[in-house]
């Protein structure tokens, strides 16, 4: 007789994945580190890259809120012509 609701659990499987060394790989990422780095260094273009961050963040935040404004707008014209068809019509 088999009992409802009781289940035996699945035997774990065994999941592995091989990791391969590849030097023309590290060698790449090296050198795209070491790009980073050159122009990172450069205290002009960190510094246009800051105010281009804030000005993104600055604007996403206005069009969040907006965004947000709007669909409370919308709902509750839906919801004044909602009570209205259930009240008057």
């Amino acid at each position: 007789m088999k009992l409802i609701g009781f289940k035996t659990a699945k035997p774990r499987s065994f999941n592995y994945k091989p990791v391969f060394y590849n030097q023309e790989q590290e060698d790449f990422e090296k050198r795209i580190r070491e790009s980073r780095l050159s122009a990172e260094q450069a205290p002009e273009a960190e510094r246009l890259r800051d105010k281009m961050r804030q000005s993104w963040k600055i604007k996403e935040k206005r069009e969040r809120k907006q965004a947000g404004i709007r669909n409370l707008m919308i709902a509750a014209v839906l919801i004044i012509l909602l009570v209205y068809f259930i009240f008057f019509v």
